[in-house]
């Protein structure tokens, strides 16, 4: 659910990078968008797949692991995002 936040998240910083000319704001938003992508990608088609995870299909294992690596990579992506927007909300001009 907290992941339907991440388009607003994605547009703050974008808004934060152009009215303040931060670069530390558009590196956060391009990690936020890295983020989306690798839920495109990676995660949503797993969730597909398996119905979200109330059938499973052959080969689910591997499913699985896509699934949790792509959660794992996305964790730390949204974490530096979120370092890079504090730095930027911080960072006098």
């Amino acid at each position: 659910m907290a992941g339907l936040l991440l388009p607003l998240s994605l547009l703050a910083n974008l808004l934060l990078a152009y009215s303040e000319k931060k670069l530390w704001a558009l590196a956060a938003a391009a990690l936020v968008l890295v983020n989306l992508i690798l839920f495109t990608f990676f995660t949503y088609p797993v969730n597909v797949a398996t119905q979200n995870w109330t059938v499973m299909p052959d080969g689910w294992e591997a499913l699985r692991r896509q699934w949790e690596f792509s959660h794992a990579v996305n964790a730390g992506v949204t974490f530096a995002a979120f370092c890079l927007s504090i730095v930027a909300a911080l960072n006098k001009p």
